[in-house]
């Protein structure tokens, strides 16, 4: 994005002050009449669209010259949507130039005067120009996917439900990215991923980084950046890599931006809002989010537990309600005194709801009786989370950058769950037997701080340096109130009360050199941490100790085999750190019959990760990237369950001696026809192995998956389009099972009106109502079959209005098209 600002900048500076030809007087083009004297008062307004598609051309360059005297009178560009607005022109005859990166430039004569001072030019339509390379046609059209050295950006307005649906909506549709029934995100089949948000790790995880990301408005991501092996420069935390998501920020003068709304079955409503209001060299920039509303959540699981004293059956069905209802809101500004000096002030605040309700009705045979526990249960939670940002850049001179940043993050959690369980004997007499209500809450504060510096010299070298500190608390606790089901009394109960805090230290500094010569492009980093690790258990008063020194070295190498094909190579080294909660030895007893335990003695998990990718531009537009991986783990991070002798399961974490992960990935998108419409097809396939030695036993477990998703999208009547999703996920290897295979689809349709400012759209996902994950555990003593499923079938209506004042240049963002897009180019 910021490549392509900056060629729209030099097109338009190209166009202003290029060589003017000025008459001369007494001359044949009119004696001594100087036409620079009549008013300039004129003012056209068009829109610019690619003449196959009907697509909009944003920030395309606009040049007004005088036909008389050949004398250039002004110029602008066109805004996001393709719109201008050009004033002060001469009146008299006028010749209009258009320009814009891979179309034929187009020229049209206007006369101001007599016809009026302001005329509309409609629709203006430019043809691609293509540029023919080794018969390889290579053309400016905006894609949903671009290859960079070390990532993969995707366009999420190419996406109908990016108008009205949330960020976890569009990551659903990302070739590699899958979301699993709870909303946690994987990438490649592997759950360790870092997810950050505007260049920044979020600190949530789990349930709660999903209802962040429900709320999150889809219209206020500017794109998504997934990288499998990030640089040196970045945190090597996440093992399968990081995706980071932009938000939008607007550089336009004025006062911009957009709102949306949008409801669904389940009482679920969504609402948010992007702002940007520019005066000179400030910008002001506001986004906020609403996401509430129900969801059926069901379940079943069957075990069959071998004791010795025989066979014990349980059979479980779980009926749920969940809500994730959350409010986001992040604003800042920008301030730029001139070239040189950039500072930016920016906050956040997400608060999240979670209310939730939940009846179990379990069944227990045994050698000796039969019998049935029915459970209920209500929990109400809410979080909070807020952060500052202080962003300092300096460009003393051309290629040389510094970036200095201080971030402070604080939040908590409550939760509070009431829990009911009667049992029926063998008559179904319903007898209480037992009846209890816990309390969990946590604290968490984080800084950090970073330096860094970039160097380029001649297009053709570039070094890049920098420090980071990184300082954070969670503190985690719990406590449990029996009732007496026969007198009603609550007491604490002291075995129950937990605190725990876990406290992560890490300095670090990296190094990254890239240079290029000829067709070959190379980059090599290294990055050195020292990590302080320290867990208390505060209620038993024991501490356990983890520091750590470690480097993770980076390697990329391209090789440009034609224009349009090219081959890289990278590697990195990352880590997955345990969290306090798979650390905290304290035993959950939510769920009586399955219960959870951390491990204070988890080490850290160490990949070595290796890619070679291929990427070709094809004729017509189409577009195909592939990619090899290998992934070579040690400390592998896992869950195991084992099942005692009265039956119940205890689920922990374990390291594992090693693991693998071997895989290919490709993306494929080609036009269909002649009209706009696109399609595209992205799979992943990999094999993984697990091994290791738990509690004196070998284990190995080895299987493939693959996934495949694929959009077909094409334009209806003027202003509509339809989108078809399809995603499907093979059969899953885990530690101790499987995972089986399911698939789920999903339309989109879109119509604009009033010029594309007003969208209406409607979404549908999961159409067949095919969304349930099946899986398959055992162990030594023990076989588990079950089920999550969420009712998906969900059909949402909203809309969405762009509105706003547009100025006729565009400031080149430094930092990328949004506030925290990642700078990884080589060059």
């Amino acid at each position: 994005m910021k490549n392509l600002s900056t060629t729209f900048l030099l097109i338009l500076t190209v166009f202003l002050t290029g060589t003017l030809h000025a008459q001369q007087p007494g001359s044949e083009r009119g004696g001594n009449f100087d036409p620079s004297k009549l008013p300039k008062i004129g003012v056209l307004t068009g829109t610019l669209v690619d003449d196959e598609t009907q697509e909009p051309l944003a920030y395309a360059a606009v040049k007004v010259t005088h036909k008389m005297s050949e004398e250039l009178v002004t110029g602008g560009m066109t805004n996001e949507r393709g719109q201008f607005k050009i004033e002060g022109i001469t009146l008299g005859p006028n010749v209009i130039e258009f320009a814009y990166v891979g179309y034929k430039t187009k020229t049209q004569e206007v006369r101001l005067g007599r016809e009026g001072v302001e005329q509309n030019l409609g629709e203006i339509g430019l043809q691609h120009s293509g540029v023919e390379l080794d018969e390889v046609t290579v053309a400016a059209e905006r894609q949903f996917m671009t290859n960079e050295i070390d990532r993969k950006v995707y366009d999420p307005s190419k996406l109908i439900l990016s108008k009205t649906g949330s960020a976890s909506d569009i990551l659903e549709n990302i070739p590699s990215v899958e979301l699993d029934l709870d909303g946690n995100i994987t990438l490649r089949g592997s759950s360790a991923v870092r997810i950050m948000i505007d260049g920044r790790p979020s600190r949530f995880a789990g349930e709660d980084l999903t209802a962040l990301l429900q709320s999150l408005p889809g219209n206020s991501v500017e794109k998504i950046e997934v990288m499998t092996n990030p640089s040196a420069k970045y945190d090597p935390d996440g093992t399968a890599g990081m995706i980071n998501i932009v938000l939008k920020k607007s550089a336009l003068q004025g006062l911009n931006g957009s709102v949306n709304t949008s409801y669904s079955g389940a009482d679920r409503v969504r609402a948010g809002m992007n702002l940007n209001y520019k005066v000179d060299n400030v910008n002001f920039f506001f986004n906020a989010g609403h996401s509430s509303g129900f969801t059926p959540r069901n379940s079943w699981a069957n075990r069959e537990n071998y004791l010795t004293d025989g066979t014990y059956s349980f059979e479980q069905i779980t009926k749920g309600l969940s809500g994730r209802n959350g409010n986001n809101i992040k604003t800042g500004m920008d301030w730029t005194p001139n070239d040189k000096h950039t500072f930016t002030l920016q906050g956040t605040i997400n608060q999240g709801l979670r209310p939730q309700s939940e009846e179990k009705t379990t069944d227990w045979t045994t050698p000796t009786y039969i019998y049935t526990i029915l459970q209920a249960n209500e929990e109400n939670g809410i979080r909070w989370n807020n952060s500052a940002d202080l962003i300092y850049d300096y460009k003393p001179k051309k290629g040389e950058e510094l970036n200095v940043r201080f971030s402070y993050t604080d939040g908590n959690r409550n939760d509070d769950m009431v829990f009911e369980q009667d049992t029926l004997n063998a008559g179904n007499v319903k007898a209480p037997s037992m009846r209890y209500s816990t309390v969990s809450f946590g604290d968490q504060w984080e800084f950090n701080g970073l330096v860094d510096y970039v160097k380029k010299w001649n297009d053709d070298r570039k070094l890049e340096a920098g420090v980071k500190m990184i300082l954070r608390d969670d503190l985690d606790g719990f406590n449990r109130t029996n009732t007496d089901i026969n007198t009603g009394i609550a007491t604490l109960d002291p075995l129950s009360v937990n605190e725990f805090l876990y406290s992560e230290d890490i300095f670090a500094a990296y190094a990254n050199y890239g240079f290029k010569k000829g067709p070959w492009g190379f980059q090599l980093g290294l990055r050195a941490e020292q990590a302080n690790i320290e867990a208390t258990q505060i209620t038993q008063d024991s501490t356990f100790v983890n520091d750590y020194f470690q480097v993770y070295p980076s390697a990329f190498l391209t090789y440009e085999i034609a224009r349009g094909r090219e081959l890289n190579f990278s590697y990195s080294r990352r880590v997955q750190r345990p969290g306090g909660r798979q650390l905290n030895p304290f035993i959950d007893y939510s769920d009586p019959f399955n219960l959870r335990q951390g491990n204070p003695y988890l080490l850290p998990e160490f990949t070595g990760s290796y890619e070679v990718g291929y990427t070709h531009i094809l004729k017509k537009g189409k577009t195909l990237n592939a990619n090899v991986y290998f992934r070579d783990k040690s400390n592998l991070i896992t869950w195991f369950s084992q099942v005692d002798t009265n039956g119940i399961n205890t689920t922990t974490h374990k390291n594992l001696n090693n693991g693998e992960d071997a895989g290919m990935d490709f993306s494929f998108r080609g036009r269909i026809g002649t009209k706009g419409a696109f399609a595209t097809l992205g799979g992943n396939y990999f094999y993984s192995q697990v091994s290791g030695d738990i509690d004196g036993r070998g284990w190995v477990n080895s299987g493939y998956g693959f996934g495949l998703n694929t959009m077909v999208s094409t334009p209806l009547w003027k202003g509509a389009s339809l989108q078809i999703m399809g995603n499907y996920r093979s059969k899953r290897v885990m530690a101790q099972g499987i995972g089986r295979p399911f698939y789920f689809m999903g339309g989109s349709i879109k119509q604009g009106f009033m010029n594309d400012r007003l969208n209406l759209s409607i979404n549908c996902r999961d159409l067949f109502n095919t969304m349930g994950w099946n899986y398959e555990s055992m162990g030594p003593n023990f076989y588990q079959e079950g089920q999550f499923r969420w009712s998906n079938r969900i059909v949402e209506a909203g809309l969405t209005y762009n509105f706003g004042e547009v100025q006729r240049r565009r400031r080149q963002m430094d930092r990328g098209s949004g506030g925290g897009a990642m700078d990884m180019d080589m060059f």
